[in-house]
């Protein structure tokens, strides 16, 4: 059984140093506010997500990388959707978006 749940555990870890880590993010966010029926009475819900991928990419390959900025351009669709999402369950201007990073980063040594 440990060597299942190892397995599985490095599953999760290759995919959240990919772009797919934030698509699947997403994904459990709108299940999160399907499930947890988010927005659909009066009382004020909070949901808080985390695409860390491009966080772990960046560590991976450095901010000048192809592989980062095909994160990025994935996320921002990712998040483009996931904003239409909302509109359709919970209503244009019912919800409020925040957003915010952890750090920034510096230029891959090799390219500098």
């Amino acid at each position: 059984m440990n060597k299942v749940l190892g397995f599985i555990a490095l599953a999760f870890a290759i995919i959240r140093k990919t772009p797919f880590g934030n698509s699947l993010t997403i994904d459990l966010a709108k299940a999160a506010v399907d499930g947890e029926q988010l927005g659909a009475d009066d009382e004020t819900d909070l949901l808080a997500v985390s695409c860390s991928s491009t966080n772990y990419i960046g560590h991976q390959v450095g901010t000048h990388a192809v592989e980062i900025e095909d994160a990025y351009l994935r996320l921002d669709k990712a998040i483009a959707d996931f904003l239409s999402y909302l509109n359709e369950k919970v209503g244009k201007g019912n919800y409020l978006v925040f957003q915010c990073a952890d750090h920034g980063a510096m230029n891959n040594a090799r390219f500098l």
